[in-house]
Parts: C-alpha cells; structure tokens; sequence
C-alpha cells in the first residue's frame, strides 16, 4: 500500500511543486521507501507517490510514466493475478518497464479506456493522467479497503489517500456539523467525510476529469437478488465454491516480493485466513495478536492455541489501557476517523510492533461478518423477517440463545423501540434494521451534544430521511431480503469508513503495514451475495456456510466457537485508569471549546457520568466520550 496524491487545475493555474511535495511528505507513513511527485509542463496537472514498496522492490517506483501510452499514473494497493493479466497483454504486444503490478493499469486503460476497472481485482485507489486527450481518471476499489478522498477548490481537483494531504496543499479543514451528527448517529454514507467541502470517491466508483467535464459514475455494487430469486444451488455445492473461492483468494494475497504475516485473533475468520494460507504452503507464515487483562476480551490464548495447532509461531503484544491512553491521540491522527471502542489504538500498537518485526505485509480476517452476515443483529433481521430454511424451535428461542451463549454481543440483541426515524426506515425500505433501532432509540441521548443553533428541531427530524436518501433503494434496497438490505446499508457505511478505513487502513499505515483481506475479493462477494440467508445463519449458528467451508483448516475449539468482536476492555474496567482520565480531562478541556457543534456543558456531564455510572449507562457513556475525544483529537492534529 501507498500514498497517493494527484491534483488538476481546470482554470490552468500552475501548482506549487513545493506544496505537492509537502503534501506527499505528510503521508511518508503511508510509503517510507520513497516518495516522487511529477508535474506536467505547464504545471496544472501534479501526481504524487509515497511508496511501500511490496511487489518490485527495486523497478516499481512511481509516478509510473508510459511514453507510448502517453500516461502518467500512481496507485495505491494491490492488483491481484497481475501475472495473467500481464501476459495477456504482452501477447498482444504491449511492452512493460517494470515487474510491479501496478504497470497493468496503463495498459489496460490503453486498451480498454474506463471499462479497465472490470479487469481489476484487488484493494486499489488510483489515478492516472492521459496527457494525449488531457484526461485525469481515478477510481477505488469495489469495497474503499482503500481510501480516496477529494475536493474541488474554485476548478481545482484534489484527490488523495488522507485527508492531511489534501490540507498541505493549503486547503482549510473544518467540521461540517450535518456530518458529525449523522457519524454519532445512523453513520457517513461511503461519500461523505466529517470535513466541508471534503468527499470520499465511492466505493466501486470512477471519475474522469477533461476541461471542465467531470463525470463520476459506479462501476460496481454488491446487487444483492431480490426476494425469491437467490441462488437455488445446493447447500453442499455452494460450500464447495465457497471454499474454493476463499483458497484462491489468500493464496493471491500471499503473493509478495517481501514475507506475509497474519493478524491472528481466537475467532473464526482470521483463522480460516490463516489455515488456509499455511495449507498453501511456501514460506513458514508469521502470527501477530494482542493479550489484552480482562480474560473476557482477551483472545490472545485461542489465538496461541490455533497457532499451534497450525505449527506457525505466533507473537503476542500485551496491551494495557495506560498503553491504549499513551497512544490515542497518536492513532487517532492517523486514521482521522472517529472510534468507540478502544480496540483500534490496540490494532495501531500491535502494527508498530509488526513494523519493528521488519515485516510490510499482514492478511486479516475483515470482511467476512459484512458478506456471510456474521453481526447478530443482521441475523435477528432474518429471524424477525424470513424465518424461511430455520427450524422452528431456533426461532422462538433465537435471541434467548443467542444471549445465553455470548454475553459480549447482547448489547446488540436489543427488542423493539418506539422512534421517530424508525418510522422513515419502514417507509422506504419496508421494515426497520434492529441497528437503526437501536440507533434510533439512542438519538435522544446523542442530540443533547449538541448546540440548538447547530441542529434545529426539523433537521433532527429529518437526519434519518437525509441518511436514507444517499442510497439507491429502488435499484439496490427494494423487495430485497431484510438480512440482505441491512447488510448492504452496513457495508455503506460502517464497514467502509469504520471498519476499513479507521479500524484498519489508518491503524495498518500509521506504521507502514499493508492489510490484505481475503473475505473482499469481489470474486468471492459476487458469489456468497447470490446465496440464500440461511446459508449464511443456520439458527444460532453464524457464517454457517464458511464455517462449513472452513472446517478442514480450523481447530475444533475455532470450528465450535460463536463469534466474539473484537473489542478491547471497557475504560470503567480499570477504576481510576489512565485511560478513563485521558477522556474525562479531554471531554472538561477547552479543546471541546474549539469544536463549535458541540454543547459543552453536555460534554462535562458526560464526563462526570462515565467516572460515575456502572452498566448499561457506563456502556453508552463510553461511546459517547470516545466519539468526543476522537473529534477533539482530529481537531487538534489536522484542523487547529
């Protein structure tokens, strides 16, 4: 993975070299190994590379620049099955420079304009320069494992991997209120950012910029089958393809010009990533994981357990709430998002760790909740909406059973409310996912945060209809399975701009890691999308049919085990903790000031009810404080 900056000015005022190379320099995490920047002649058009270097340690430095395709182009990621697609085209006689995957992009723009995209796979943000027709075209992968975020300054196009890029080259950030209160709330859509005049590329989307043309258009959606017209293949049958999927999945993943570690916890996914890649063979894989206090949250035992059971040598990073405290603000900055849960500074410290192993190149098991539908609350959906394929006993006892059987997770396992939005959610989509549910009841709750001035009565009313008008509910949402809608409108959201962006690629870059994840191959998602829900949940059983395909390469406790998130200790674990100081001194600070949405006194008492509250209250006060803290952080590091 890299950085990426690429920058046209349609009214042809020149830009700054000076500037593109402060702003590829503000992600030199992101690419420690070199960093370049080119401009055209008359300087309008300026690409910038900070660069991993993973697949042609020595030959695959960017800007990469075709004379005779007349391109110019950087990119950040992977293309996976390069070769093939390499070989391919030098039979037809195009000539390459390099043995980097990225160099089959020129080429396939060459021979297949913006329809190249269909002939990618992989996590990939790019943007390439045609000199000849004077045309800028960028694209992001189908899933935004990749970041790209962009804004138009008075004609002048800016695109980049972070948003602190984009303020080097001199543009104001600042908090755009309607987005803070939607990520407190029902979650950024997968074009919006927290910043004003800051959008993200969408997933599975492309844009092409010539003169004053700009036109942006989706190349890919996951398309989920409407009701009764699911795959009808058989259940043994899909098993198969499912596992044979997977396989081929990692086994691409692994292929590397520098060795590949494993993100390893004790749960299912990233134990079936990591079987099946030592049952591929090659190099002796690595394991990385995290030992966290509290037994109740710490994997790190299942984690050695399997580890062993694969013969794979595994190192563990204990990490303590003093260690979450010292590096918060740090991790943060990083991946200039917002979080929840202290988890993710957990996932910044062990990819440092990592970093100081020497290695460049970890598989982690993200994903696969999104596409076999692994979260209970997308299975309460099913349950409460197509109880087709369930027996009868594990409906009537689902949510009884599934509390019982994991207590991390009843949170989530929460029973009817009485909203305002819920009545916006049955409008357009028919029912109302238990998440929004949940979400809708917390919003009385979440709006006292904020100042009245900010957030008039109407706009509070209506945040759930401007949450539901950002999606395509008639091509995408309509007469769709309720599992399915629910997990479409997560993947929208949550698993593209928390999950990948700040859970995982900020945390990963923030010390020069590149995550692969082998559950968003596209080639696998076009497939499991088409299947019915209960394959994906058979009573209280989640991912049934992964578990199934993953049997073979797991340990009987994994195969057994129902799903656990990853979640750090709660901060009221530790009394008088530093971490629970760190957020009360920063919710009373001036800093919260600063941030003009947000009430203050609001913020104090939150303060004072995390010290002081036990349970339930504590859980929620939890969130509340690490969402205001997370905003105090990216204040101060990227807007103060």
């Amino acid at each position: 993975m890299c950085g990426i900056i690429a920058v046209i000015d349609t009214n042809r005022v020149p830009i700054a070299r000076e500037a593109l190379w402060n702003s590829i320099q503000s992600m030199h995490h992101r690419g420690p190994d070199g960093q370049n920047i080119w401009i055209n002649p008359t300087g309008t058009v300026g690409l910038g590379h900070a660069r991993l270097s993973i697949i042609d340690l020595s030959g695959g430095t960017q800007p990469l620049i075709n004379e005779r395709a007349g391109c110019v182009a950087v990119v950040n990621g992977e293309f996976y099955d390069y070769e093939k697609t390499r070989s391919q085209l030098q039979s037809e006689g195009f000539t390459f420079k390099t043995q980097s995957d990225s160099e089959i992009l020129i080429h396939l723009w060459e021979k297949y304009g913006t329809e190249c995209v269909h002939h990618l796979r992989g996590e990939f943000a790019f943007a390439l320069w045609d000199y000849r027709k004077e045309v800028l075209f960028v694209a992001r992968d189908r899933f935004g494992i990749k970041p790209l975020y962009y804004t138009n300054q008075n004609g002048r196009w800016i695109f980049a991997s972070e948003v602190k890029a984009i303020k080097a080259l001199g543009v104001p950030i600042e908090f755009n209120d309607l987005s803070v209160q939607l990520a407190f709330t029902y979650g950024l859509n997968d074009t919006q950012t927290l910043f004003n005049g800051i959008s993200q590329l969408a997933p599975g989307h492309l844009m092409v910029i010539s003169g004053k043309n700009v036109n942006s258009r989706k190349y890919w959606d996951f398309n989920y089958p409407e009701q009764g017209h699911t795959s009808n293949m058989a259940f043994e049958e899909a098993k198969e393809e499912v596992q044979r999927l997977l396989l081929e999945s990692v086994a691409l993943r692994l292929r590397a010009d520098v060795s590949v570690g494993i993100y390893l916890s004790g749960g299912l996914d990233s134990s079936a990533v990591a079987g099946m890649a030592v049952s591929l063979g090659g190099k002796t894989k690595k394991a990385y994981t995290i030992a966290f206090n509290d037994e109740r949250y710490d994997e790190a035992r299942l984690a050695s357990e399997t580890a062993q059971h694969l013969g794979i040598p595994i190192t563990v990073l204990n990490v303590s709430e003093a260690d979450i405290a010292d590096n918060f603000f740090q991790a943060i900055a990083k991946c200039e998002g917002i979080i929840e849960n202290p988890a993710p500074v957990a996932k910044f410290l062990l990819s440092r760790m990592v970093y100081n192993h020497g290695e460049k190149v970890v598989l982690t098991g993200e994903g696969s909740d999104e596409i076999f539908g692994g979260y209970p609350h997308f299975r309460q959906d099913m349950f409460l909406n197509n109880k087709h394929g369930q027996l009868k006993a594990d409906i009537e006892d689902f949510e009884q059973k599934m509390v019982a059987s994991n207590s991390l997770t009843s949170g989530a396992l929460l029973g009817d409310f009485s909203s305002p939005s819920v009545a916006e959610f049955d409008a357009s989509l028919g029912f109302t996912p238990m998440i929004y549910k949940t979400i809708g009841a917390s919003i009385p709750l979440v709006f006292p945060l904020f100042k009245e001035n900010k957030t008039q009565p109407s706009k509070r009313d209506q945040l759930a209809k401007l949450f539901l008008n950002s999606f395509d509910i008639p091509n995408q949402l309509k007469n769709r399975d309720a599992m399915h809608a629910s997990m479409y409108l997560w993947s929208k959201t949550f698993l593209c701009n928390r999950l990948l962006r700040s859970y995982g690629d900020g945390m990963e870059m923030g010390h020069s890691i590149e995550g692969r994840v082998p559950f968003l191959d596209h080639h696998l998602v076009e497939f499991v999308s088409q299947l019915p829900v209960h394959y994906k949940a058979k009573g209280v059983t989640d991912k049934f049919i992964l578990r199934e395909a993953a049997k073979p390469y797991l340990a009987a406790t994994i195969f057994a085990r129902e799903k656990y998130p990853f979640a750090a200790p709660p901060v009221a674990a530790v009394k008088n903790g530093k971490l629970m100081q760190l957020l009360v001194d920063t919710l009373n600070s001036d800093s919260v000031a600063q941030i003009s949405i947000l009430n203050r006194d609001t913020c104090k008492r939150v303060a004072s009810l995390l010290a002081s509250t036990k349970g339930t209250q504590s859980k929620a006060m939890e969130i509340i404080a690490l969402r205001i803290a997370s905003l105090v952080a990216i204040q101060e590091s990227l807007i103060s």
